[in-house]
C-alpha cells in the first residue's frame, strides 16, 4: 500500500509538471497575440480640426471645388455666364401680355424697326405680284376697300392709304401698341390721336387659285380666290376682321422677335453638342407651331370684335369658317393639328360660337348699328363683273385651287 501510494504521488506530480510545462507555450503565444493586437489597431486616428462654412474639408479632393464659387472660375466660364445672364435679363425685360388672352410673349421690335419692316414688306409684295394687282378703280377693289375702311374707322384703327398719294414713311413717336380700347376691339380708341393713326395698304391680287387673305406690317393682301367662299359682305368682313386682328395684336412683329429666341436656343444646343436636327425639331414643334395656333385663336376673338363693332353680323364668322372647313376636307387637309400652323377648324368654330354673346353685345353698343342690310347683291355684282360665279355647291371651289 505504501509503495503504491508513493508511486501514485510521484506519477501525479510528474504528470502535472508536464502539463504545466506544455501549457506555457500556449499561454505565451496567446499573450503575445493579444499584446500585438492592442498595439496595432486597424482604425487610424484623425486629428480633429475646425472647418469653415464653404471651405473644402480634409476629404475633399483636388476636383471637388464648388462650381458656384465664382473665384475659382476661369475667363471662359465667366464670359459664358455673363452672356447667359445678359440674355435672361434682356428676355425678361421684353416680356409683355397680349390684350386678349393675357398670354406672355417676347417682343423687342421697336417703332423704327417696325416702320422699316412695313415699308420693305409693302415693296416686296408689290414686286412679287406685279401684273396681278387689280387697279384701285376696279369694282371688286372698291367693294373690298369699303369693307376694310368701315372696320378700321369704326374701331379707330387708322385709315386706308390713298392710292393717289405717295406712302408716308413716318416713325411714330411711340410704338403702336395694342394697349388701348381700340386694340381690344372696343372701338373707343382711347389715346389714339390723329397723329398716331395707322396708315394701311390694300392689295387685291387677281388669282383665283389661291384661297387666302393676309395682313402683315399694315399691308392687307386679298386674293380673289377666297371671295366665292365669303358669299356676301358679312363673310368678307369676318375674314378681314380676323386678318386685321393679327395686325392689331402685332403677330408679325412677335414672329420676328421669336426668331431671335430660336437662334439663341439653337446656339446653346449646338454648344452642348445637341444642335442640328434636335434644335430644328424643338424650334418647330414646341415653339413655332404652338405659338402660331395660339395666335390664330387670338385673331379669331379680336376679329369678331372688330367686325361686330363695325356693325357686321358676328355669326357670319362661323358660317365662313364652316365653308372653309368643307374646302379643307375636299382638298385632303386638316388631319393633324400638331403639324399645322392653324388649329383645327372645327375647334375654332366651337370657340366662335362661345364668343357670339360678347360679339353681339359689342354690336349693340354701337349706336350706328341699326338693322344693317348685308351687301350680298353688291358683292355678287362685283364678282359677276369679273366673270366669277358663286359655286352651286355652297361656294366650294373646283380643282386647281390652293388653300393657303
Amino acid at each position: 500500500m505504501f509503495r503504491s501510494s508513493r508511486f501514485a504521488d510521484s506519477l501525479t506530480r510528474s504528470t502535472s509538471r508536464r502539463l504545466h510545462v506544455q501549457s506555457l507555450p500556449c499561454q505565451t503565444a496567446t499573450h503575445r497575440a493579444l499584446k500585438t493586437r492592442s498595439l496595432s489597431s486597424s482604425s487610424p486616428r484623425h486629428e480633429r480640426r475646425y472647418v469653415r462654412f464653404g471651405e473644402a474639408g480634409p476629404s475633399a479632393g483636388p476636383y471637388s471645388s464648388s462650381f458656384l464659387d465664382i473665384r475659382r472660375w476661369g475667363w471662359g466660364e465667366r464670359i459664358i455666364a455673363g452672356l447667359l445672364l445678359g440674355g435672361v435679363v434682356y428676355y425678361v425685360g421684353h416680356l409683355e401680355k397680349t390684350p386678349v388672352t393675357g398670354r406672355w410673349r417676347f417682343m423687342d421690335v421697336g417703332p423704327r424697326l417696325q416702320a422699316s419692316l412695313a415699308e420693305a414688306n409693302r415693296a416686296q409684295l408689290q414686286a412679287e405680284f406685279r401684273g396681278k394687282i387689280l387697279p384701285p378703280h376696279h369694282p371688286l377693289v372698291r367693294h373690298i376697300r369699303r369693307v376694310v375702311s368701315r372696320i378700321l374707322e369704326e374701331n379707330e384703327l387708322g385709315s386706308l392709304h390713298d392710292d393717289a398719294q405717295p406712302h408716308r414713311v413716318r416713325v411714330p413717336d411711340d410704338v403702336w401698341m395694342p394697349d388701348d380700347d381700340a386694340a381690344r376691339g372696343m372701338g373707343t380708341g382711347a389715346g389714339a390721336g390723329k397723329e398716331r393713326q395707322k396708315e394701311w395698304t390694300l392689295l387685291v391680287v387677281n388669282d383665283d387659285t389661291v384661297v387666302n387673305a393676309a395682313v402683315s406690317f399694315g399691308t392687307i393682301l386679298v386674293f380673289t380666290g377666297i371671295l366665292p367662299a365669303m358669299q356676301d359682305e358679312q363673310g368678307l368682313a369676318a375674314v378681314l376682321g380676323h386678318e386685321i386682328g393679327h395686325e392689331v395684336l402685332r403677330h408679325s412683329e412677335e414672329k420676328i422677335s421669336s426668331i431671335k429666341v430660336l437662334i439663341a436656343i439653337a446656339t446653346v444646343l449646338d454648344a452642348f453638342g445637341s444642335g442640328g436636327l434636335l434644335s430644328s425639331l424643338i424650334a418647330t414643334y414646341l415653339l413655332q407651331l404652338p405659338n402660331s395656333r395660339k395666335q390664330e385663336y387670338e385673331a379669331d376673338r379680336i376679329g369678331m370684335r372688330l367686325a361686330s363693332r363695325a356693325c357686321y353680323d358676328p355669326e357670319a364668322a362661323t358660317r365662313v369658317f364652316g365653308r372653309l372647313r368643307q374646302m379643307e376636307v375636299k382638298m385632303g387637309g386638316g388631319k393633324w393639328e400638331f403639324f399645322s400652323t392653324h388649329p383645327d377648324l372645327e375647334k375654332r368654330i366651337r370657340v366662335m360660337h362661345d364668343l357670339l354673346p360678347e360679339a353681339y353685345t359689342l354690336r349693340a353698343s354701337n349706336p350706328a348699328c341699326g338693322d344693317t342690310p348685308g351687301g350680298l347683291a353688291a358683292f355678287r355684282d362685283a364678282l359677276g363683273g369679273m366673270g366669277m360665279n358663286l359655286f352651286a355647291d355652297g361656294g366650294l371651289p373646283g380643282d386647281g385651287w390652293k388653300f393657303v
